[in-house]
């Protein structure tokens, strides 16, 4: 069992083309850009089986996350499988709407030693919501875009000792479908308390040949 949180920052370039259009027979675009903290993130993760982790979380206080880790390599190099769902309710202009996200990121684990490890986290995202005849603007606004997006991220896992690790990461996420253009960059730094995987084989010399 680990517990999880998270304060993180967003920064947001998002651009939607309208069905009208201005004098010059162009659509009409709105642009954002903008930088935002945003509340901590709380999460759980648990342990169900050999290779097999469910994470639960509240993204940012938002209502619901969940995902599950499957691990397809276990050493110097980590391998796993990360699908996710994740729901959202926000509103734009007055009017509410409500996404949902899933996720499917690949995850790298390069144990640089038995402390710390490189994570890279690339894969697809697919939006979907309600927000049909919603002008959206700002962060607020960006949720309302959907279709598929690309997804990379990069940070580090600091293993403090057996009960804490700390991970500061970097995510960008870009839009490539729809009628929105879309760059997301969330930065943040998660805490992680409990249980915590275990690389002390790591930092055994390896025996010479022959060796009994």
């Amino acid at each position: 069992m680990q517990w999880q949180l998270a304060p993180e920052v967003i920064g947001v370039d998002y651009s939607a083309r309208y069905g009208s259009t201005d004098a010059s027979g162009n659509l009409v675009k709105t642009k954002v850009s903008s930088v935002w903290p945003m509340a901590p993130t709380f999460g759980a993760r648990i342990g169900v089986a050999e290779g097999l982790e469910i994470g639960l979380r509240a993204p940012n206080l938002e209502p619901l996350a969940a995902d599950a880790k499957i691990c397809l390599h276990k050493g110097r190099l980590d391998v796993a499988l990360d699908p996710g769902l994740q729901l959202y309710y926000g509103s734009a202009n007055g009017n509410g709407f409500a996404a949902v996200y899933l996720h499917a990121p690949l995850l790298f684990g390069i144990n640089l030693s038995e402390k710390v490890s490189l994570v890279l986290s690339p894969g697809l995202v697919y939006a979907g919501n309600t927000a049909s005849g919603v002008v959206p603007s700002g962060v607020t606004g960006s949720s309302a875009a959907e279709g598929f997006m690309a997804r990379l991220g990069a940070g580090f896992d600091f293993r403090v000792d057996r009960k804490l690790a700390i991970h500061p990461e970097v995510t960008l996420v870009r839009q490539f479908t729809g009628s929105e253009d879309l760059l997301l960059c969330v930065g943040g730094i998660g805490f992680n308390f409990g249980a915590q995987p275990d690389y002390s084989d790591l930092a055994s010399a390896p025996k010479p040949t022959g060796a009994p």
